[in-house]
């Protein structure tokens, strides 16, 4: 179910309907089954804005991921959202970087780079106040922005 709500930024996908002002059934598919399905083997950018089930939508992708050794991602980075949606944020880059995802480079006017296995706090200050755009790349990955 998708929780709508007064602003956009409050969508999500609703984890206790019971609670949520207004719900939205919504088909989900995984990122391996949806290739399979279009016929799609090659992929070079991924972007999510998926309002915390980032960390699903990855756990789809490992067959496009091991397809796709340029493959690289770009998601929101919203660590509320991750945190409501019961999944961790460190959990999140672990499997990231299990994947081969080791660079991640916040997209703002003046792009921050980090490597996997930072700080994770760094980033949680980094984003206060906003959700940034990361992209993640594997070392094999040529360099965006």
């Amino acid at each position: 179910y998708f929780e709508v709500g007064n602003q956009s930024e409050c969508n999500s996908i609703a984890t206790d309907t019971r609670s949520a002002a207004e719900t939205i059934e919504v088909k989900t598919i995984g990122i391996d089954e949806y290739c399979e399905e279009k016929g799609v083997a090659r992929v070079d950018m991924i972007k999510m804005d998926i309002e915390g089930q980032e960390l699903k939508a990855i756990r789809s992708m490992s067959a496009t991921n091991q397809r796709n050794p340029q493959l690289q991602i770009i998601f929101e980075y919203n660590a509320e959202v991750v945190r409501r949606s019961g999944e961790g944020v460190a959990e999140f880059f672990d499997l990231l970087s299990s994947y081969g995802f080791s660079r991640f480079t916040v997209l703002l006017p003046e792009p921050v780079s980090f490597k996997s296995g930072a700080d994770l706090r760094f980033l949680e200050r980094l984003a206060e106040g906003y959700n940034p755009n990361i992209l993640a790349s594997k070392e094999s990955a040529p360099r965006r922005p």
